[in-house]
C-alpha cells in the first residue's frame, strides 16, 4: 500500500508510464510539442486524476467548492501543479 503521505508527484514509474499512455490518446496532429505530464505547469482534470488518483468528480468538487484553484483556458479546466500539490498536501 502506498504512503501517500511521503509520495511525490514524477517520482513514479507508474505515472511517467500512465502519462505516456495518456499523451498519446490525446495526440491530435496538430504538431503541438507533447511535454510529458511530469514536466507540465498546468494540468488537465484528466491528468491531475492520473497524478492524484483521486477521481474526476473529486477534482470538479473541490475547484467548485474553491479548495482547489483552477481556471477555465480554452475549453477545459486547467490546474497549476503547484496548487494541485498544496491540495493534495492538506489531504
Amino acid at each position: 500500500m502506498w504512503d501517500v503521505g511521503k509520495w511525490e508527484f514524477g517520482e513514479i514509474g507508474v505515472i511517467d508510464k500512465l502519462s505516456s499512455i495518456i499523451e498519446s490518446l490525446l495526440l491530435r496532429g496538430d504538431n503541438q510539442p507533447v511535454v510529458p505530464i511530469a514536466d507540465k505547469l498546468l494540468l488537465t482534470i484528466a491528468e491531475a486524476q492520473a497524478l492524484t488518483g483521486l477521481s474526476r468528480e473529486f477534482l470538479r468538487d473541490a475547484i467548485t467548492r474553491g479548495e482547489l484553484k483552477a481556471k477555465v483556458i480554452g475549453k477545459g479546466w486547467r490546474v497549476k501543479r503547484s496548487d494541485l500539490q498544496e491540495y493534495v498536501d492538506k489531504l
